[in-house]
């Protein structure tokens, strides 16, 4: 399998994991119905989409250069090895349609599940996502006012509640 597609994969593990926590939830279950309840586009995107209820999206990816990801490593007596791919996720998860209440409660719950197991693994994770070998960590990643500002902005819209994760990967070096 390619593993160009481990972004992809990570990022439809992270909402089938969420639906899956969401639909056992009691008070936001009878909301998340089918698999379009959550999808991966923009905000921006999903405004006039009154099927979806929560917006999963991938808006910033960058490597992580600190040094000891740099630097080739050497495994004696052999060649040097390249060192692997280390890449910062950020999502911003957003509830899209509904009622203040109903957003602040969806957006709730979400935050709940993500608190409770920060850990997507095993059979929650989908396709290339499995080669990590490793879980998928979310950690909650709080932006400055002025960051989420110009986020919003940046997605031209004005400002919803919303939350934002963080996800770091070490990506299997190519032939792994």
């Amino acid at each position: 399998m390619s593993q160009s597609i481990v972004l992809a994969d990570v990022s439809r593990s992270l909402a089938r994991f969420l639906r899956k926590e969401l639909q056992a939830d009691p008070a936001v279950g009878p909301w998340m119905d089918s698999d379009e309840r959550i999808s991966l586009d923009s905000p921006h995107a999903l405004q006039e989409d009154g099927a979806v209820r929560l917006s999963l999206y991938l808006y910033h990816v960058f490597t992580d250069q600190t040094p000891r990801t740099r630097v080739p490593m050497r495994v004696e007596p052999g060649p040097r090895h390249e060192p692997p791919l280390v890449v910062n996720l950020l999502y911003l998860v957003t509830p899209v349609t509904g009622t203040p209440v109903e957003q602040q409660t969806l957006l709730a719950a979400a935050m709940r599940a993500l608190h409770r197991k920060p850990l997507v693994e095993g059979a929650d994770l989908f396709g290339a996502a499995v080669s990590l070998g490793e879980p998928v960590r979310l950690t909650a990643s709080p932006l400055t006012l002025e960051e989420t500002a110009r986020l919003w902005q940046s997605l031209g819209m004005s400002h919803r509640p919303s939350v934002c994760y963080a996800v770091r990967l070490v990506l299997p070096q190519s032939g792994s």
